[in-house]
């Protein structure tokens, strides 16, 4: 394939013994020859194919935005010697490289190698894929080229930044027969003192009042408010109505945040989450508990 450069000194040598010949001008044709020997000179020494492998890792696989992340890739030569070879390491639009950098251009020997290192970042949440890996071997005179892609693909999870709402006072209205932490208003499980009545034989000996059993010359039992757990649903507004302004700023990304940071507090309070995402057609995630629960929102 020939490059840019090829091309250009085509066009050249072309168009000045077009010029030449129809000026009849000898000094326009000798103009001509430089070039049209500089193409005949690497015509005589042709890029090699690449024959490459690569192996690439990410400090993680996901991130959340603005956060770093740090990529190795390594390229070996597993053909011929390559004088002049560059490397792109591509990249979707949207990750930008902060600190090093995708691409190089250098020589690689027998079963030589060249490792790239570089941190990126992105600005919006996203699934994305890192990959493929371009190489293209120039000739010494960078007039043609061979290429290859190597398909070497890396999933990267870019989550949205999520609210810090542990100071909020959040919880279902109603509880579930699980055990949680919110108060039922019920007697039962739990670390809030209710009253105390009688004891009945089978009562947890802890659970004994002990003062309240001296002072009235009888056994006395604490008894507790339960605490349950119960569900909450998120409905997240992404109708395109919703969407006004920039991509990093509008209602839906400022929604999106919000409802993780809801999700997040309220399954640390060992409540169920689910969530309803409102387009074009409704998204269902029903409630569940756990840490997983809250990947599967993300």
């Amino acid at each position: 394939m020939r490059t840019p450069l090829a091309s250009g000194l085509a066009a050249a040598a072309l168009g000045l013994l077009l010029a030449g010949l129809a000026l009849r001008s000898w000094q326009l044709v000798l103009l001509a020859l430089p070039p049209i020997i500089v193409l005949a000179l690497g015509s005589l020494f042709p890029p090699v194919r690449p024959r490459v492998v690569a192996v690439r890792s990410l400090s993680r696989d996901r991130a959340e935005v603005g956060h770093p992340v740090e990529v190795h890739l390594l390229v070996r030569n597993e053909g011929p010697a390559l004088d002049l070879v560059e490397i792109v390491d591509v990249l979707p639009r949207e990750l930008a490289v902060v600190r090093g950098a995708n691409h190089a251009v250098v020589s690689l020997e027998n079963r030589g190698d060249v490792s790239l290192t570089y941190t990126l970042r992105s600005a919006v949440k996203g699934d994305f894929r890192i990959g493929p890996v371009r190489v293209r071997s120039l000739d010494p005179l960078a007039l043609g080229a061979e290429d290859a892609v190597i398909r070497l693909d890396a999933r990267l999870v870019v989550a949205p930044a999520m609210e810090d709402l542990r100071r909020a006072r959040l919880g279902p209205r109603r509880t579930r027969p699980w055990f949680g932490q919110v108060a039922s208003r019920q007697i039962g499980a739990g670390t809030d003192f209710w009253g105390v009545r009688e004891y009945v034989a089978g009562d947890e000996v802890r659970r004994i009042n002990w003062k309240a059993s001296a002072r009235l010359d009888r056994l006395f039992t604490n008894e507790y408010e339960g605490e349950r757990s119960g569900d909450v649903v998120i409905v997240v507004d992404a109708r395109r109505e919703s969407f006004i302004g920039t991509e990093t700023e509008n209602p839906i990304e400022h929604g999106v945040r919000a409802a993780l940071g809801i999700a997040d507090h309220v399954l640390a309070s060992k409540n169920r989450v689910g969530l309803i995402v409102q387009r074009d057609v409704l998204d269902w995630v029903p409630p569940a508990f756990g840490r997983k629960q809250l990947y599967r929102i993300l």
